[in-house]
């Protein structure tokens, strides 16, 4: 089969996430944050520490475009659960929609 049938740009890609790749944000966040001097491995709430992984950014705004120091966080995953959770809406079951 040719090529451009398997081609996955843009809206196409399972982690095309509103104009930016999920890899293009996670490697912007990171600069933004190390030129910052902000440390990747300690969550900003807890203090939760893991040497060996970097935890994820959480954009304050919701905003995966805006990436200045202002509105990053970095989240340990249980904090960063919990800050998305509170928007999140559950059914009468208890589950999330």
């Amino acid at each position: 089969m040719p090529r451009h049938q398997y081609h996955q740009d843009g809206a196409k890609n399972s982690m095309w996430k509103g104009g930016l790749s999920r890899s293009t944000i996670e490697r912007t966040t990171r600069k933004v944050l190390k030129e910052a001097g902000r440390d990747l491995n300690t969550c900003e709430r807890c203090q939760f520490n893991t040497p060996f992984q970097e935890l994820p950014r959480h954009h304050k705004d919701r905003d995966r475009g805006n990436n200045t120091v202002e509105n990053l966080e970095v989240l340990c995953w249980g904090c960063h659960n919990a800050e998305h959770n509170k928007t999140r809406i559950r059914n009468v079951l208890g589950q999330f929609e």
